[in-house]
């Protein structure tokens, strides 16, 4: 792994939401090396949790941003992002509250010198899932498909949220996430938008992070998420204009998403299966078909709340 970026030019922007003990767990990892090359913000998404107090105490040099309100991981992680930039911050990292970074904020300040290498660019690292009997989440290392860079290093076909390290000059150039998605595929559309001028983006399989996943939807395909995936995946595709087989293969991709984690969905694999399901369905499929109706009535942001009330409210992890 390269040598670490030198003064705090990196800024660790942590989106809370939800469950402080994740929130608190990934911090106390990022301050487990004496993060000197980086400064760690910290975005309270609405929440107003007074535990979050303790965290300052603990470490003095955290900066707090409390916002009046949940604005999803698109408008809470663009806040962190504006204070980052208007510190003169060179890169920010935008790491999920259910990480932990083994190596501390030392490691992702060094996953952020393969900026000399490449240039500005997009970067992660290889995740883990918290459970490690799972495995790993990110690993182009275990991917017959991966293009090798160099040892260790590989370009990637996609961004991952979870822990996504961006070059100031991409925010400068294509602007910060778009909000309207809220929550799910925002870094699929900074992605794309990235990718049109140029852009690229990396995996550093050296540095290694890991991940719960999902944390704010209680690990499930909660109807909330069937909601947000469907929505956002259909803006996706016309902010895009994904048409032909790159929209068709990201339709199918949706079907199979939410069809493969419904009961009984193994056993019938077939279309009417799932339209049944869609039509008539409860749970995940009320949230799909809110999220076809808030599309074509064009209601983007923050979703309904009487999914939020079934379960799995989140404005921070994906």
């Amino acid at each position: 792994m390269p040598e670490a970026m030198p003064g705090a030019r990196l800024a660790v922007v942590v989106l809370h939401y939800g469950d402080v003990a994740h929130t608190r767990r990934c911090i106390e990892s990022l301050y487990a090396t004496n993060a000197s090359y980086a400064a760690i913000i910290l975005v309270d998404n609405g929440t107003r949790d007074s535990e979050l107090s303790g965290l300052e105490t603990c470490y003095p040099a955290l900066r707090m941003i409390h916002l009046p309100e949940n604005l999803g991981w698109a408008g809470g992680c663009n806040a962190g992002v504006r204070v980052a930039l208007a510190d003169g911050s060179q890169a920010v990292c935008l790491l999920n509250n259910d990480t932990v970074v083994p190596g501390g904020a030392d490691a992702l300040a060094g996953l952020g010198a393969r900026f000399l290498e490449t240039g500005p660019c997009l970067l992660q690292p290889r995740i883990s899932y918290m459970d490690e009997v799972k495995g790993e989440q990110i690993d182009p290392a275990s991917w017959p498909w991966a293009k090798v860079v160099s040892e260790g290093f590989y370009e990637l076909n996609f961004a991952y949220g979870a822990c996504l390290l961006v070059h100031a000059e991409i925010f400068t150039r294509i602007g910060l996430f778009d909000e309207r998605f809220f929550l799910q595929l925002e870094e699929t559309d900074f992605y794309q938008r990235a990718v049109k001028q140029g852009y690229k983006s990396y995996c550093d399989t050296s540095v290694l992070i890991r991940h719960v996943e999902s944390a704010g939807f209680g690990h499930h395909m909660t109807p909330l998420k069937c909601y947000y995936i469907t929505r956002n995946t259909l803006l996706l595709l016309e902010k895009h204009r994904m048409v032909g087989k790159a929209g068709l293969h990201r339709l199918k991709g949706l079907f199979w998403l939410l069809w493969s984690e419904q009961p009984g969905a193994v056993a019938d694999k077939k279309m009417t299966g799932f339209l049944k399901w869609a039509m008539l369905g409860r749970g995940g499929a009320a949230g799909f078909r809110a999220g076809l109706k808030d599309y074509f009535l064009r209601r983007f942001g923050r979703g309904p709340k009487s999914l939020e009330s079934m379960r799995g409210a989140s404005g921070q992890s994906d």
